[in-house]
């Protein structure tokens, strides 16, 4: 992937690190108001109220910001990288796992009372596929360039 949609994925991936710091600094009582505002939205309607969250909510949230860095610094590391990201195997792989996480997300935000919560994540996978498909970099298909 070059030009345009590489450019595109290089931020995609800073906007989920950036997100991740975020729900990490959430730890933090005095910066948790972004996460709070967040989850307030997905637990649609928005009624302005404080969610008290227990302090394993709190720690389950900073621990998803710190999945949500590393899965971010990972896929930059890739997407920055000229021979990798001309490999449609990466990006099969980059592919599958972003369509499972947003599956299983998706799944547990609907049964879990936050069906708006898969709103967003549709849009992050809406935004991670457009530049993939657009820039043909699947062309080759998932068994392209496997090493045994």
């Amino acid at each position: 992937m070059t030009g345009f949609y590489h450019r595109w994925m290089v931020i995609w991936c800073w906007i989920m690190i950036n997100i991740g710091a975020v729900f990490a600094l959430s730890i933090f009582g005095a910066l948790r108001g972004p996460t709070m505002m967040f989850l307030d939205i997905v637990f649609w309607p928005i009624d302005g109220q404080p969610a008290v969250l227990s302090r394993e909510a709190v720690l389950g949230t900073a621990l998803v910001g710190a999945v949500m860095i590393g899965w971010g610094v990972l896929m930059l590391g890739l997407v920055r990288d000229e021979k990798l990201a001309r490999e449609p195997r990466v990006w099969s792989i980059m592919t599958t796992a972003v369509v499972l996480w947003f599956v299983i997300d998706s799944t547990c935000s609907v049964i879990g009372g936050a069906g708006v919560n898969a709103l967003s994540n549709a849009v992050f996978l809406a935004t991670f596929l457009y530049p993939v498909l657009k820039s043909g970099v699947l062309s080759g298909g998932i068994g392209v360039n496997r090493t045994t």
